[in-house]
């Protein structure tokens, strides 16, 4: 699968390049719970909420639009969570 990340903060280009590779690779893994209904390519938009931005929370939406996973964790990536949505 390919992914397109979009951020909406202003996380540092390595702590940007750290969780993304996290969540492309736990969600590669086979350990991950969110599944997707298509083939293509999954659009992850993540932000960071708090001022020190170290907190991460997003969404991954199918190649059909469809939202299929929570994220949630670390902005550097350190720690990242991956939950279905339930539809």
């Amino acid at each position: 699968m390919e992914y397109k990340f979009y951020w909406q903060s202003n996380v540092s280009d390595e702590a940007k390049s750290s969780a993304e590779e996290t969540i492309r690779n736990f969600q590669e893994s086979g350990h991950s719970s969110v599944k997707f209904c298509h083939n293509g390519t999954v659009t992850v938009t993540l932000s960071s909420p708090d001022p020190l931005q170290t907190t991460l929370v997003g969404n991954m939406k199918c190649d059909c639009g469809k939202p299929r996973g929570i994220i949630s964790g670390k902005s550097d990536g350190s720690s990242i969570s991956l939950e279905p949505v339930n539809s």
